[in-house]
C-alpha cells in the first residue's frame, strides 16, 4: 500500500483553515530545483506572467509582478498598494479572508464597509453588495471572481 494514502504517513495532516495540504502530484512536480538565474526559469516565470496578464485583460496595459508568500501576504500587499489613502473599499465577507482583510485595513488605516454573507454558504454576491454601497467602483472579491470566470467557468 502506498504510504502517502495511508493515515500513518510520515507528512503531518494539516488541520487550520485553507487548502495548505500539498497533494503527492504537486510535490513530485516540484522535485525540480530552479535558479532564479537560470534561463528556462526566466522563460517560465515570463510565460505565467503574461498568461496571467492575458487571463485579466491586461495585456499592454499592465504587467503581472509575483509575490512570494502565503495568500495572506498576496492580500495584505493587495489592499495595500490598490486601495489609496483617501480611498475606500466595499469587503465582501463570506469567511475567513473577509474578516481578515477587515483587520489588515483597520491596520493599514484604509476605510471599508462590509457586506457579509453565509460562510461557505455559495457564490457571494458582490453585485448585490456593490448596489447597496454605490460609492464603490468595484467590491473587493469582485476582480479575482472576474478573472476565474474566465478562466472557464470556475467563478460562475
Amino acid at each position: 500500500m502506498n504510504a502517502a494514502k495511508t493515515t500513518t504517513s510520515r507528512e503531518p495532516l494539516l488541520l487550520t483553515p485553507g487548502p495548505l495540504t500539498t497533494a503527492p502530484a504537486t510535490r513530485a512536480a516540484m522535485q525540480r530545483d530552479w535558479g532564479s538565474r537560470d534561463g528556462a526559469f526566466i522563460a517560465l516565470n515570463r510565460s505565467i506572467r503574461d498568461r496571467l496578464v492575458a487571463l485579466a485583460g491586461g495585456e499592454g496595459t499592465h504587467v503581472c509582478v509575483p509575490l512570494q508568500g502565503s495568500g495572506t501576504f498576496a492580500v495584505e500587499a493587495m489592499l495595500g498598494t490598490f486601495v489609496p489613502r483617501g480611498g475606500k473599499l466595499l469587503i465582501v465577507i463570506n469567511g475567513a479572508y473577509g474578516h481578515r482583510m477587515v483587520r489588515m485595513c483597520r491596520a493599514m488605516g484604509r476605510e471599508f464597509a462590509t457586506y457579509e454573507t453565509r460562510c461557505n454558504g455559495g457564490r457571494a454576491r458582490p453585485e448585490v453588495a456593490h448596489r447597496q454601497h454605490e460609492r464603490f467602483r468595484r467590491p473587493a472579491g469582485r476582480c479575482a471572481h472576474d478573472c476565474l470566470r474566465r478562466a472557464g467557468g470556475i467563478g460562475q
